[in-house]
């Protein structure tokens, strides 16, 4: 069975392959994948790293922070399910009393767990909102229980297995440039005083809302702190 379905699999994406270009795109979009490559654009602006855009940027890039490494990606799709972690800590750490203090959300967790204890529950709406705010896609994000966070179906929802993280994080941006359908941008990050590395950044932007971190690599450039 195993093989025959393996078999269709690769007829279709035959199939698709020959097909015009509009076709696949039409297939891409079904699943949210964008496979533009945007790299070879030129610059338009080089901006101010004190802009008020790069700034908004550089905030959105900081959630990166919130794991015990900075995992670098040239598709996000390629790396869901280690920003899960990443992406509740983030959460958790930022809006701790709204989850903590959530009594609807609470009283449906006492009905559905009663022989659990928990301090913070995580809807998976904003979960997922998060990761198609900050990294695109579609809004039906990864779902699964780690080590950290486990996810319970009957609520919809994450709860915290553990302590609540805490994450003191500082960044520098030392390039930033627009293109036709990007920015680019180089920073580097403090967490909890010690340096977390210098990584390039490339966000896609948006037809509407803030752009999205589209490419996420190390950075090869060194800069004086």
């Amino acid at each position: 069975m195993k093989k025959t379905t393996a078999l269709i699999l690769a007829l279709c994406c035959l199939l698709l392959c020959s097909c015009g270009g509009d076709v696949m795109k039409s297939v891409y979009g079904i699943f949210g994948i964008d496979n533009t490559d945007y790299s070879a654009e030129e610059t338009t602006a080089v901006l101010d790293t004190e802009d008020e855009t790069v700034k908004a940027l550089a905030a959105t890039a900081c959630i990166v922070c919130h794991g015990d490494r900075i995992v670098p990606f040239d598709s996000f799709s390629d790396k869901a399910g280690d920003y899960i972690d990443i992406v509740l800590n983030y959460l958790v750490g930022t809006f701790y009393s709204r989850y903590s203090a959530d009594k609807e959300m609470m009283d449906r967790f006492s009905r559905e767990y009663p022989e659990l204890n928990v301090n913070a529950l995580i809807p998976l709406s904003d979960y997922e909102s998060t990761v198609y705010s900050c990294f695109g896609g579609t809004r039906k994000a990864t779902v699964k229980s780690t080590a950290m966070y486990s996810y319970l179906d009957k609520i919809n929802a994450f709860v915290l297995v553990g302590h609540t993280p805490e994450n003191s994080i500082e960044y520098t941006v030392h390039e930033a440039e627009e293109t036709e359908n990007t920015y680019r941008l180089v920073i580097s990050f403090k967490k909890n005083g010690t340096d977390a590395g210098t990584y390039d950044f490339v966000f896609r932007k948006r037809e509407s809302g803030d752009p999205y971190i589209w490419r996420l690599t190390a950075s090869s450039k060194i800069y004086a702190v």
